[in-house]
């Protein structure tokens, strides 16, 4: 659950637990993709690993 801010489809983050970078490629929604998250929303990412620095960090 995001508590605060948005997400996106290709947005970059980092999951603090180990510093990784990830993009985000996928957000289900109740089991139906969309391309946005927004607080308040529960959901389920999925993730790829992505070279470089990100765009934006997320505490995930």
């Amino acid at each position: 659950q995001i508590q605060s801010g948005r997400c996106r489809v290709d947005d970059q983050c980092i999951i603090m637990l180990n510093r990784k970078c990830v993009e985000i490629t996928n957000i289900y929604l109740d089991n139906t993709e969309t391309d946005v998250g927004v607080y308040g929303e529960n959901f389920r990412l999925k993730l790829k690993k992505c070279l470089g620095n990100p765009r934006w960090i997320y505490s995930m």
